[in-house]
């Protein structure tokens, strides 16, 4: 069962060498971004945990069964992404009591707290208790997309496991079986402008979304070449409201910039507006600016001093 989760070797290997030797921790939190299969990868554990094989998860007993059919008594999953009040204090309560009640079925009883980042405080402390003194046989198993947004005291009471997109090319082969009936380069585009994450990807596939984060790529880079400062923090404007889009686009302008940079050492680039107005180590100092933003963005850097920051950096460097 493991196998057919895409990518990720050493998130596979953490839990299969964590249950051959009767290790897996009774707390585990799963980050990742949006798309990256969290939930998927939750699912595992909660089977590997419910699981009577030999090789957990085996994939053949009627454990994981059910839970990969999400029908087993003792997986329970409250997504807090649907609704804040999902995983709100009283609803954490309720899970610490009935965590206390023995399995259904199984030898354990797993919760599945997807989109943990959208707990509260009061939530979080709540949950505290029980992840300080777990009853056996329970594990729970947290997903969020940053764990800056929960607390020092639960993050030293979990086992952190990141959960990583599979590198672009895998990411292109897999949405050919997912998402058919699109021509060759929508699919190296959806891989590339994703960074590999394999649902956001799939999901982009025929949305007009998609199309707007190329084109605003395009224009992006346009700007940052040929325009002023304005005209780029304008352009950045777009996705003023949309930090997913906001990264993928910016994830695009980088491999234009990339691509550049490849073309400018080629024996016959291809010549273009764009290429000619920038030189091979400019392009090479936007690449490193964009992708120092993305990694501040990962540590939650919001989207107008992304922007503002972008926009100093990039006409700087290409003002050298």
């Amino acid at each position: 069962m493991l196998q057919a989760f895409y990518g990720n070797e050493k998130a596979k290997a953490t839990l299969a060498l964590g249950w051959k030797g009767g290790r897996l921790p009774h707390a585990v939190l799963l980050e990742g971004e949006s798309g990256a299969g969290k939930k998927t990868f939750a699912r595992l554990i909660a089977a590997a945990a419910v699981c009577s094989g030999e090789e957990r998860p085996c994939g053949v007993c009627r454990h994981c069964a059910k839970a990969m059919e999400g029908v087993h008594p003792d997986i329970r999953l409250i997504d807090g992404g649907e609704s804040a009040k999902n995983l709100n204090v009283d609803a954490i309560r309720e899970i610490r009591s009935s965590a206390s009640v023995r399995p259904n079925e199984a030898e354990r009883k797993v919760y599945i707290l997807a989109d943990a980042q959208n707990m509260t405080v009061q939530a979080q402390n709540a949950l505290l208790k029980v992840l300080e003194e777990p009853p056996k046989g329970v594990v729970f198993v947290l997903t969020c997309e940053n764990r800056s947004a929960l607390l020092e005291t639960i993050l030293s009471r979990v086992t952190l496991v990141r959960i990583e997109n599979p590198p672009p090319a895998l990411c292109e082969q897999v949405l050919h079986e997912l998402a058919p009936g699109h021509g060759e380069e929508e699919y190296r585009l959806a891989a590339d402008v994703f960074d590999g994450n394999i649902g956001r990807a799939a999901a982009s596939l025929g949305d007009a979304g998609f199309r707007r984060i190329v084109d605003g790529a395009d224009a992006i880079a346009k700007a940052a070449v040929q325009g002023t400062e304005y005209d780029l923090l304008e352009q950045l404007a777009a996705f003023e409201n949309d930090k997913d889009s906001f990264r993928a686009c910016l994830r695009r302008v980088k491999a234009v910039f990339a691509d550049l940079l490849r073309r400018k050492y080629l024996p016959e680039q291809r010549r273009d507006a764009l290429g000619s107005g920038i030189s091979a180590l400019q392009c090479e100092r936007i690449v490193a600016i964009i992708e120092a933003a993305l990694q501040m963005m990962e540590q939650n850097m919001g989207y107008p001093l992304a922007s503002v920051w972008l926009c100093s950096q990039i006409k700087s460097a290409l003002n050298r």
